[in-house]
């Protein structure tokens, strides 16, 4: 398993994959999951359903894993041929200086280009103490006019993205990439579908790769109203201690300590989202990890989200739970996770499929 999800989470994780510029990532996907599902559906916004239809025909069980990644739309480009963005999803806007991006023309082509602003040879000290936004970047592609730029294919309202190559980090069983959230989720989930290959799950599950996470968990509602489940969990990556300056009070996680559990997640500035994990869900998947010897932890979170947020909305009213593999760096084009994290992850999800209560 472990050589399995290292090389799916290699090949989706190099893929570009921007929320509303997903089909690259669903493209991979499909034939990843070749063989492992028995009907396959998608919907208007691009969201991948695959059905493996259990003993249980009756009783859905519906994962979910988004394939978008944050990143940034051109807006502008100027008459020097340098671009300027705006955010999708996210960001902190110190990252953006200095990075090497790519650009994806409306034809699917890969064009490189790089971030810059003005020299610090050039700034007072009193400038030097600002902080830059993203607003504050180019994004110059080696052009010198806009129809140069326009020749290459870029233009406005294309995605961009940092071009990143994830790998495994010196030996360790610690993977970097830029886009692991959520990717590591999806290779998990794909992993988890090869385990009812040949033989039929007690349960119906619905393996969903969404999109459109990153800017408003766009998807849940919708797969909920569609699928109308039993139980929904929203697959998905959570903030990992041992960052300097990062204090040990706050209740994150510790990458190689197994997967967490979501017990309450909110943000205020999105209006009210997140989750309110029903005790019970949390009840069983305690219990279960103690009786399968699967190492976990638990997560109360201000500041994030998840699809199941709003799948919890939709369909009438939906039980929803939440099971993160904890991460570093996220949201940035260097996240790490550890390999068996997901493991972890993977068998949690098997045994859920094994004995489940709702």
């Amino acid at each position: 398993m472990k050589e399995s999800l290292i090389k799916n989470l290699t090949i989706l994780d190099n893929l570009y994959g921007v929320s509303g510029n997903e089909e690259a990532v669903a493209e991979a996907v499909k034939e990843l999951m070749e063989g492992l599902y028995d009907k396959y559906e998608e919907d208007p916004l691009g969201n991948q359903y695959y059905t493996r239809y259990g003993k249980n025909k009756d009783k859905k069980f519906v994962i979910s894993a988004h394939m978008d990644e944050i990143g940034f739309c051109i807006n502008h480009i100027e008459e020097n041929g340098l671009a300027r963005m705006l955010p999708v999803g996210f960001h902190d806007e110190r990252m953006g200086i200095n990075q090497h991006l790519v650009a994806i023309t409306r034809e699917g082509k890969v064009i490189e280009g790089v971030t810059g602003c003005i020299p610090f040879h050039f700034l007072s000290p009193e400038d030097m103490k600002q902080g830059l936004t993203i607003a504050d970047l180019s994004l110059d592609f080696g052009t010198n006019t806009r129809e140069a730029t326009q020749a290459l294919g870029v233009d406005v309202g294309d995605y961009v993205t940092w071009k990143a190559d994830g790998k495994m980090m010196n030996g360790t069983d610690i993977y970097c990439g830029k886009s692991i959230d959520d990717r590591a989720a999806c290779a998990v989930l794909i992993e988890l579908m090869k385990e009812f290959r040949d033989e039929a799950p007690e349960v119906t599950i619905v393996a969903v790769f969404s999109t459109q996470e990153e800017v408003g968990m766009r998807a849940g509602g919708i797969i909920a109203d569609r699928e109308h489940p039993d139980f929904f969990i929203g697959l998905d990556l959570t903030l990992a201690r041992g960052i300097p300056g990062l204090e040990e009070n706050v209740d994150h996680t510790e990458m190689g300590k197994g997967i967490a559990l979501n017990y309450f997640d909110w943000d205020p500035e999105l209006g009210m989202t997140g989750n309110n994990i029903p005790r019970k869900v949390n009840n069983f998947f305690e219990d279960l990890c103690e009786a399968k010897d699967i190492p976990y932890q638990k997560v109360v979170l201000v500041g994030g989200g998840t699809d199941s947020w709003s799948a919890a909305l939709g369909g009438g009213g939906t039980l929803c739970g939440g099971i993160f593999i904890p991460s570093q760096y996220v949201h940035s084009a260097v996240g790490t996770i550890d390999i068996n994290d997901m493991i972890c992850t993977e068998r949690l999800l098997r045994e859920t499929v094994r004995e489940f209560p709702f």
